[in-house]
């Protein structure tokens, strides 16, 4: 069984989905949903056509992304699930690399990568993590992070 699934939600990116579904391929065997949200710009069957491969959830209409997400989820049989947007470019290694932490990890419950930006810069802070981490103490709901974490 493989360890991962990658689930893509997609609204009118085409091209870049392209790019994401090829960066996936490229990474290795795995297991790969796109939820297209009723893209007007022929992402759906762009994927049919190029990538037979991959599982195609095809919204009647634009469910948003947290609902687009859920509908993916219910296809997961995979130990782990990687949620992307479909500009997303993988790096070669990516995937194995985030498997590889979370075999080493099992109190972890999630993980982000860094990410690199398309002019080679990298965006975001882990802090950002941790505040929402803290939200979910806030709210109770601190066990959705890791064990162990002291805020």
């Amino acid at each position: 069984m493989l360890q991962s699934t990658i689930a893509v939600v997609n609204y009118n990116t085409r091209d870049r989905l392209r790019e994401c579904l090829a960066s996936i391929i490229a990474d290795g065997p795995n297991h790969v949903i796109v939820v297209d949200n009723s893209s007007s710009d022929g992402s759906a069957e762009m994927v049919r056509a190029e990538f037979a491969d991959v599982e195609l959830i095809a919204n009647r209409y634009n469910s948003g992304y947290g609902a687009a997400l859920n509908r993916a989820l219910e296809h997961v049989t995979s130990q782990y699930t990687i949620a992307l947007n479909g500009d997303t470019v993988l790096s070669r290694g990516s995937v194995r690399a985030l498997e590889t932490y979370l075999n080493a990890h099992p109190n972890a419950v999630i993980v982000g990568p860094r990410l690199r930006m398309a002019m080679g810069h990298y965006s975001g802070r882990a802090d950002s993590f941790l505040e929402l981490c803290r939200g979910y103490w806030i709210t109770g709901c601190s066990h959705l992070c890791f064990a162990g974490f002291h805020f």
